[in-house]
């Protein structure tokens, strides 16, 4: 029974595509020609299965290594958007800090520039002040000269 049905399973997974079940039948087939003592077509059977074998290995590891591929450039890529992002907030930071930097420098000048503006301004009043205390003295050195000559000399 099974000697008539592999040669049909052997065409149906031909005819379909199926090299699993292709392999998986010459491999039967050549375990049964092996005990029916044919020794040449058990290993053509063997050799046809194992060719088939590679292949569908080969076929998985180029699977295998297409999705490690593409999980690698998806890492890659994750990896890369975390780099820009971290990019972009170390300059908004320092973008940030520079801002800073600035109003304070422009507070302290502004601070600066009218501590001297009052201090030019105190000094200009006091100036005004001296002069004022100077020509008072003046004045009264005058009139004292000119009260001193009238009663000295009437």
């Amino acid at each position: 029974m099974l000697w008539t049905t592999l040669p049909k399973s052997l065409n149906l997974a031909s005819d379909i595509g199926d090299r699993t079940l292709l392999q998986n039948a010459l491999f039967l087939l050549s375990e049964i020609y092996d005990v029916l003592g044919n020794a040449a077509q058990a290993l053509a059977a063997y050799k046809k299965a194992s060719a088939i074998k590679d292949s569908l290995f080969t076929i998985e590891e180029q699977k295998r290594i297409a999705e490690l591929r593409e999980q690698y450039e998806s890492e890659k890529k994750e990896k890369e958007i975390q780099f820009l992002e971290q990019a972009r907030t170390l300059e908004r930071v320092r973008s940030e800090r520079e801002r800073t930097i600035f109003a304070a420098l422009t507070l302290v000048l502004t601070v600066a520039v009218a501590g001297v503006g009052v201090a030019l301004y105190v000094k200009q009043k006091h100036q005004k002040v001296l002069e004022e205390k100077k020509r008072t003295n003046r004045s009264a050195k005058a009139y004292r000269g000119s009260t001193a000559r009238r009663t000295c000399c009437s």
